[in-house]
């Protein structure tokens, strides 16, 4: 996992979007950008593969803190904050001029860290719906 020591809840979050672009690129993804940020939200992770752009939203936890209860990361990808990546996704495509017919998605990447056994788990969730 590499450095362990900081286990704060920004240092949780950045490790997590760092253990996601490591999985990504080992599936072949190519990672266009990082962290693309507006006053209402921001993409973690902008990413292309065959199947075109992928707007990626990374949700972190720290399994040793969390481990025995019915919490997934993911569950933090509600509606709300889903609404507010579909505006975040409408920007980049205009500033980047990238056409509406472009193909694109929103994915979650869930990663569990688990810092005592020094592990982590990431489930990659495809083509999330925006509601």
């Amino acid at each position: 996992i590499g450095r362990m020591s900081q286990t704060s809840r920004g240092s949780v979050g950045k490790l997590g979007e760092d253990l996601a672009v490591r999985y990504l690129t080992g599936k072949g993804f190519s990672i266009i950008g990082r962290n693309y940020r507006k006053p209402w939200s921001e993409i973690d992770i902008i990413a292309e593969s065959s199947k075109g752009l992928h707007f990626i939203e990374v949700k972190s936890v720290r399994a040793d803190f969390y481990q025995g209860a019915m919490y997934r990361p993911e569950e933090n990808a509600h509606s709300v904050k889903l609404r507010r990546l579909a505006k975040v996704i409408e920007t980049y495509l205009w500033e980047k001029g990238i056409g509406a017919d472009s193909p694109w998605q929103l994915d979650v990447i869930a990663v569990e860290i688990d810092f005592s056994r020094k592990t982590s788990k990431i489930r990659y969730i495809e083509s999330v719906s925006i509601a």
